[in-house]
């Protein structure tokens, strides 16, 4: 194999990125991420910028929520930390030190009167690089320790989870009380609710917080209702698939909380259903190249997919040489060795069923 021969003729407006980010952050990394925290590195480089989720989002080609789940995918890495006002908008992004990542610490900027002599504020929230990165509050814990509401949650947590809580997922509970603004409600309900779906580790129920946080639920009442909804949905999975008899997975989860940012429920049983009619056996990634085959198409609705059906069928009667769908029809070499082994590609049987290229 060829050496390749790396030369630098860079001069002028550079931007520094640690080789530990190239190292052992980037690679694991969506891509869409690396572009964003690339981004606030370029901007923070520039004298006086302001930034705003909007003009990110417009930049790289995708919503705020999208911008938000980047910014808070480096918050979880240690790589920075967010900061919120009490209506809940980004105020700062605080760029960490990624040598010695620390402990994420809430920030939450107090709520100014503007001056009566100024214009309306604008409705696009500007957001401010700081840098270098603020220092962790030493004294949050010993500050809520003496909050009698999260004192009892913790008593509460070891109750649920039948067990000590540690220091560090103390910690963590008490990120996610200030997160939700010292809502002893919405925590009780977080630590419940997660135990109720068989997870007690503390890695689970800050992924369960920060997606609540990620969907703007602030109240009981709204994080109820979705936790109502998603629970229907994934029963329905699961039933459609006949997995009924038991719980999901968190990559099942997973799955299952990706395909509901975007399809129905009628869309997704419909994935499912053909799932099981193509490959006969519960196959969550067969059912996402289904959805992302919808979703490339811009098919949203059941008439839709109905009618690319059709289409499909219509082709088939056309070409009377093609082989069913997924199938291949060989010749036995043996008496012995009567059956094809299964070396499935369902991203391409999707696509050869759809019409993709």
């Amino acid at each position: 194999m060829a050496t390749l021969n790396l030369h630098n003729q860079i001069n002028l407006d550079t931007v520094t990125v640690s080789g530990i980010f190239i190292d052992e952050y980037m690679p694991k990394a969506n891509g869409e991420f690396v572009k964003i925290y690339l981004y606030l590195l370029r901007n923070w480089q520039r004298p006086n910028q302001t930034l705003s989720l909007s003009c990110m989002a417009d930049v790289f080609h995708l919503t705020e929520q999208d911008v938000l789940r980047a910014l808070s995918y480096w918050e979880k890495e240690g790589l920075l930390r967010l900061s919120f006002d009490f209506n809940h908008n980004l105020t700062d992004i605080i760029l960490l030190d990624i040598t010695s990542p620390a402990i994420p610490a809430v920030t939450v900027a107090p709520k100014t009167p503007a001056p009566s002599n100024t214009a309306a504020p604008s409705t696009q929230t500007e957001t401010t690089i700081s840098q270098p990165p603020l220092t962790p509050n030493p004294s949050m814990m010993e500050t809520l320790s003496q909050d009698p509401s999260f004192c009892e949650l913790l008593n509460v947590a070891e109750i649920y989870l039948k067990r000590t809580v540690q220091p560090m997922e103390q910690n963590i509970l008490g990120y996610w009380y200030l997160m939700f603004e010292c809502s002893y409600d919405i925590m009780e309900y977080l630590i419940e609710y997660c135990v109720e779906q068989g997870h007690t580790n503390m890695s689970y129920i800050e992924t369960v917080a920060r997606n609540w946080h990620e969907q703007h639920l602030f109240s009981i009442a709204a994080i109820k209702d979705y936790t109502t909804s998603r629970s229907k949905i994934v029963y329905s999975v699961m039933r459609a698939f006949g997995l009924q008899n038991r719980g999901p997975s968190l990559k099942e989860t997973d799955f299952i909380r990706k395909w509901s940012r975007t399809f129905s429920v009628d869309m997704i049983l419909k994935a499912c259903e053909k799932t099981m009619t193509a490959v006969h056996n519960p196959s969550f990634e067969y059912t996402d190249s289904i959805l992302t085959a919808w979703k490339q198409a811009g098919i949203t609705t059941l008439e839709q997919v109905s009618a690319r059906d059709k289409e499909y069928q219509t082709k088939q009667k056309q070409t009377p040489a093609a082989q069913p769908f997924g199938r291949v029809n060989r010749k036995p070499a043996s008496q012995f060795h009567n059956f094809k082994q299964r070396t499935t590609d369902y991203d391409e049987l999707v696509a050869n069923y759809y019409g993709y290229e």
